[in-house]
C-alpha cells in the first residue's frame, strides 16, 4: 500500500482528537503528514506584513502538535518540513495552494458541528484532493 500524503489545517484551538487520529496514520501506514498554520493578512497589508502575535500563536500551534507527536514517540523535526506557517490572503487559498505545492493525497481539518467556516467551503470547492473532516462536539 503507498503511503498517503496528508496535509493538516491547523487552528489556535488544536484539537487532540484529530492529531490523535492523524497520528494512527502516520504510525500505522508510514504516511508522511505536513501540519500547516495559515495566518490571514488582510488586503488592507502587503502580503509579507508580519504580525508578530499571529506568527507567535501559530509557532505555539505547532510546537503544541509536535509535542504530542513526541508522546506517540513520532519525530518529525519542529524545523523540518513537516511544519509549516505560511501567510495568505485567505486560509482557504493558503491550504490550497501549498496542497499543490505538495503533492497531497488527503487535507485533514476539524470543524465544530453546525459551522462551516468559508475556508472549509473553499477547500471542499477547489481542492483535487480527498477531504478528511472531523466533526468536534
Amino acid at each position: 500500500m503507498k503511503s498517503k500524503r496528508y496535509l493538516v489545517l491547523l487552528n489556535h484551538e488544536i484539537n487532540d482528537l484529530l492529531i490523535d487520529f492523524i497520528c494512527s496514520f502516520i504510525k500505522q501506514n508510514k504516511s508522511i503528514v505536513y501540519f500547516v498554520y495559515v495566518i490571514e493578512i488582510p488586503p488592507k497589508y502587503p502580503i509579507d506584513h508580519e504580525e508578530k502575535n499571529l506568527i507567535l500563536i501559530g509557532q505555539s500551534a505547532l510546537k503544541k502538535v509536535h509535542e504530542i507527536l513526541l508522546d506517540y514517540n513520532i519525530d518529525y523535526d519542529i524545523n523540518g518540513k513537516n511544519f509549516i506557517l505560511i501567510q495568505s490572503r485567505s486560509i482557504g487559498v493558503g491550504i490550497i495552494k501549498e496542497a499543490k505545492r505538495l503533492n497531497i493525497d488527503i487535507i485533514a481539518y476539524s470543524k465544530k458541528i453546525n459551522l462551516e467556516l468559508s475556508e472549509h467551503n473553499y477547500i471542499k470547492k477547489y481542492a483535487k484532493t480527498t477531504i478528511l473532516e472531523l466533526n468536534n462536539l
